[in-house]
């Protein structure tokens, strides 16, 4: 299967179709990437691959437009951003698993056509649904906030283990709260906040596919280590996964991230050791041009001890985070190693994933210093 990782991979499928006829197939696009859609929708013959971002910038029609030939789509892990109408149906039923709307002016426009949402967080809109009244809109276990209208008229949302804030309530088994029951950290906008009462009380009566997948899931943000003018680190760290995985008898409301326990950006590790234990997740980012997540300098030590069934996982912060914000915009490798001459810095990885867009940075780069040989 060839992976698609940017729009422009997508471009030779997609000429000589006229705008109206754009599709991106399943088979197509599997990158967590940001899917940035021009002003014609993404039209699916099929429904999108897991872990889709997908932003609609300016006007137009849906960001997300199944064609009519369709029958239904399904959808999980999918995140839609600052959209003029993220999801547009016209006959097709929908299914929607673990996705996040953020600051949409229109979260869908359905008519005869069934919806059916589970875990998801609706952050900011104008509207929740429009259509038509031979349409249906069913919610389970999500989270809305700051959603100004719930219809324009129909269809009328229904469901049960929502919770909502600063939104007009509706269904059974609701729940409130008085203030934002979400936070930001990083380049994420929709983690829940500590201590939130929306943790543990969703219901499992959902698609059993995607109860399972949230366990290894989280709601919860990552630890941040970043200074401003560079975080500079002379102690010895070890890490492992600290962002608790859903696993609890009753799943969170609301969408839920993949997992980073640890977010690093400008840190500069020297004559200390780093030790990263199997499953742990280290997201990193930059916050200025030519920056990086982790830098090795003299005497450092940096090692990522991964389980064939449990790999360490080192990622681009925009594999995961939604882009709601653009603090940790700039481009920069993961990992900058042998900075500066001294005592070599020491680095190894066994069973460790690493992770970044297409044409981002690098992985793993050296400064022309040589490394010394791992001791562990």
């Amino acid at each position: 299967m060839k992976r698609y990782t940017s729009y422009s991979d997508l471009a030779p499928l997609m000429a000589g179709l006229p705008e109206s006829q754009m599709s991106v197939m399943n088979e197509g696009l599997s990158s967590r990437r940001l899917l940035a859609m021009g002003n014609p929708p993404a039209r699916v013959q099929t429904s999108p691959p897991k872990g889709a971002r997908i932003a609609r910038l300016g006007r137009g029609m849906g960001a997300l437009e199944p064609v009519s030939s369709a029958p239904s789509l399904t959808s999980y892990d999918c995140q839609f951003v600052n959209c003029q109408t993220a999801v547009l149906l016209r006959g097709a039923a929908a299914h929607l698993r673990n996705a996040l709307f953020f600051n949409d002016l229109t979260d869908f426009d359905i008519a005869t056509a069934a919806l059916d949402v589970q875990n998801a967080t609706f952050d900011t809109a104008s509207y929740l649904v429009a259509g038509s009244s031979g349409a249906t809109a069913l919610f389970t276990n999500c989270v809305l906030a700051g959603v100004s209208h719930l219809t324009t008229g129909y269809p009328t949302p229904t469901g049960s283990y929502n919770a909502f804030y600063n939104t007009t309530t509706f269904g059974s088994s609701a729940f409130t709260s008085s203030s934002s029951p979400l936070q930001a950290v990083g380049a994420a906008s929709c983690y829940l906040t500590d201590g939130s009462t929306f943790r543990g009380v969703g219901t499992t009566a959902i698609d059993s596919a995607l109860l399972a997948e949230l366990g290894a899931k989280t709601t919860y943000p990552p630890i941040v280590y970043y200074s401003a003018g560079g975080d500079i680190l002379t102690s010895d760290l070890y890490l492992s996964p600290r962002a608790p995985r859903d696993t609890a008898s009753a799943p969170d409301l609301s969408f839920h991230y993949d997992p980073i326990d640890y977010a690093f950006g400008h840190v500069w590790l020297t004559n200390a050791t780093i030790s990263v234990a199997p499953g742990t997740a280290i997201g990193t980012f930059a916050t200025s041009a030519g920056w990086y997540g982790l830098a090795l300098a003299q005497g450092s030590r940096f090692y990522c001890q991964g389980a064939p069934t449990d790999p360490v996982h080192v990622v681009r912060y925009n594999m995961v985070q939604e882009h709601s914000t653009t603090a940790w915009d700039a481009v920069g490798p993961s990992v900058m190693g042998a900075w500066y001459a001294g005592i070599p810095a020491q680095a190894a990885f066994r069973f460790t994933d690493w992770s970044m867009p297409a044409q981002d940075s690098y992985d793993f780069e050296t400064d022309g210093e040589p490394m010394g040989p791992a001791s562990k």
